[in-house]
């Protein structure tokens, strides 16, 4: 009777002392992985800072919270420095390779270039990361979502969105050529610099699911699209959809960039409300109203209606070369240059 009693307590005593050690080796590890990660962006020539960490959790979790950190990069253009109040990262034992990412809801970036020195800020209600790792220890997948989001340049409003979800999946294949999927929406995005204008400034709805072909590596922006256009990158979107103002489009294509950086755009589109969307850029002085009917002609001449999208949508061909902006055949408006820092 007595070994009946002393052998599933030995068994639970084993068991409490195995997941201990399990979770203190992960605890271990995730320290070491963290001042890792550290020194090597201290030899990349960033300074890394932070007033102080702690890893807890047990026996759920095994929590990192970093108290203050700041990164700052300095170079030939100018002077970096992110920071934010606070930033958390957990796994269980149970699941050590999906790791969840708790960022603080306030981060702030500052931009020194010579003279020109601009402040963004972000703030979040509810700001929220997810990174899996594969078998071979790199990222496979990344999830970021946001709620309430309100961005700010120099204390002045850029931005707000009600909800911003980003999936990466594929991501072992970033120093391959194979494809690499990118999935966004965007819900109730404003932008108040478009207060005023013909289709409002807010977009009601934004989409984008695309599949990246091409190498993509580096740390500046300019370095990674160059690395991916002579790989030969390319931006194979499945579907694009958003809703601003009277306008509701939905569309799919290839992108790319030229030999300048400039993009290169391919889409087959469907949109309605395109007449109402004429009419509203003839009220504010856009199109002239001789201008207006002649555009809605064109539309008529160069488009054709959807047999199976909705009600009054219009089937076009837009594609953007050489800096240009066409529908069909027709260049309609100069792109502006895009600056890759």
């Amino acid at each position: 009777m007595r070994r009946l009693i002393v052998f599933p307590v030995l068994v639970i005593f084993l068991i409490i002392v195995g997941y201990s050690g399990w979770w203190y080796l992960l605890a271990a590890r995730t320290e070491a992985g963290f001042q890792a990660w550290i020194d090597e962006r201290r030899a990349e020539g960033m300074e890394v800072t932070y007033q102080g960490y702690t890893i807890s959790g047990f026996p759920r979790e095994v929590r990192l919270a970093i108290d203050q950190p700041k990164v700052r990069t300095a170079g030939p253009k100018g002077v970096t420095v992110w920071t934010t109040p606070f930033a958390a990262a957990w796994a269980t034992p149970w699941s050590p390779l999906t790791i969840m990412v708790e960022p603080s809801g306030q981060h702030s970036l500052l931009i020194q270039q010579g003279d020109q020195r601009t402040e963004l800020d972000v703030r979040a209600t509810a700001l929220l990361g997810r990174v899996m790792i594969g078998n071979d220890g790199q990222i496979q997948s990344a999830d970021v979502s946001a709620d309430g989001l309100v961005a700010t340049a120099n204390a002045e409003e850029v931005g707000r969105f009600s909800r911003f979800v980003l999936r990466l999946s594929d991501l072992g294949n970033l120093g391959t050529t194979s494809p690499k999927n990118l999935r966004m929406e965007v819900a109730n995005l404003i932008l108040p610099q478009l207060r005023g204008q013909p289709l409002g400034s807010r977009l009601e709805a934004l989409a984008l699911d695309a599949d990246l072909t091409g190498v993509i590596a580096g740390r500046a922006p300019s370095q990674m699209v160059t690395m991916w256009r002579d790989t030969g990158g390319r931006a194979i979107i499945n579907d694009f959809r958003a809703t601003w103002g009277h306008l509701a489009l939905a569309a799919n294509g290839e992108g790319s960039v030229d030999h300048d950086l400039q993009p290169n755009l391919k889409l087959d589109t469907r949109t309605t409300g395109l007449p109402e969307t004429v009419d509203a850029l003839a009220a504010k002085g856009y199109l002239k109203s001789g201008a207006a009917t002649a555009v809605k002609f064109a539309l008529t001449v160069l488009g054709s209606r959807s047999s199976s999208g909705p009600r009054g949508s219009i089937d076009l061909p837009v594609s953007i070369r050489n800096q240009t902006v066409f529908l069909g055949s027709i260049g309609l408006a100069k792109v502006p240059d895009v600056v890759w820092y």
